[in-house]
């Protein structure tokens, strides 16, 4: 892979590993660590499921994952000269399926709480999911439906859709957030920090969804907001 004019690095995998999902995810990011062995390690990761056609047989998910990552110098030669596009890694475990109001198309973890993320869809709203406590989806025992999820918190104030510009704090549970409405908008979570991070019945969860409005709203920008970043942190 060429740096520059006059540098050159070389790339070297250490593993490969591939698993098919029914359609192709619009959004993946890593979540952390959750155990360190000798020859592995085991990492969360989120991955966004999009929805058949029509939307009532496989409807949008979010899945919770956990990977088993081989260290450097571990994987064999064998696990790349097998491969197949269609099957479906033995390291990646589902821990979790959530079933989304909308495809996912942006995902970003929340450092201060590693359990709870945010979700970009192409609507206006946001949400934010405590995964630790979200129950798993199930289906409706008459019609074999999926049964959808309540978000923990709904964060509104956009005016228009907001599409991929979504990025959280390192240094505080600050989420910022961009779209068509040319606006940038400014959440922070520890407004609903109680109800965010409370322990549910896992038998009968009847979460309600709470709504945040934004703290701040930051106009300005002529066109859309597509992309965004907290510096530092």
């Amino acid at each position: 892979t060429g740096l520059g004019r006059h540098s050159w690095c070389r790339c070297c995998m250490t593993g490969f590993s591939n698993h098919n999902l029914t359609w192709p995810s619009q959004a993946c990011r890593w979540g952390p660590q959750l155990e360190d062995h000798t020859f592995r390690t085991k990492y969360r990761m989120y991955i966004s499921e999009q929805q058949t056609n029509p939307a009532d047989v496989e409807p949008p998910k979010l899945l919770v994952v956990d990977v088993d990552l081989v260290k450097p110098r571990v994987a064999s030669t064998e696990a790349i000269a097998t491969w197949n596009e269609l099957s479906r890694c033995p390291y990646i475990k589902e821990a979790k399926t959530i079933v989304h109001p909308g495809e996912v198309n942006k995902i970003r973890e929340v450092s201060q709480h590693p359990e709870v993320v945010v979700t970009h869809t192409d609507a206006p709203e946001l949400y934010v999911w405590n995964t630790a406590t979200q129950p798993n989806a199930t289906r409706d025992k008459d019609t074999k439906k999926w049964l959808p999820n309540s978000a923990d918190v709904k964060l509104v104030g956009h005016e228009k859709d907001a599409l991929f510009p979504l990025a959280t704090c390192n240094a505080a549970p600050l989420v910022a957030s961009g779209g068509t409405d040319k606006l940038l908008l400014l959440w922070d979570l520890r407004d609903v920090e109680d109800g965010l991070l409370a322990k549910h019945d896992k038998q009968g969860d009847s979460r309600s969804t709470t709504e945040l409005q934004s703290r701040q709203k930051l106009r300005g920008h002529k066109k859309t907001v597509e992309d965004l970043v907290f510096q530092p942190g």
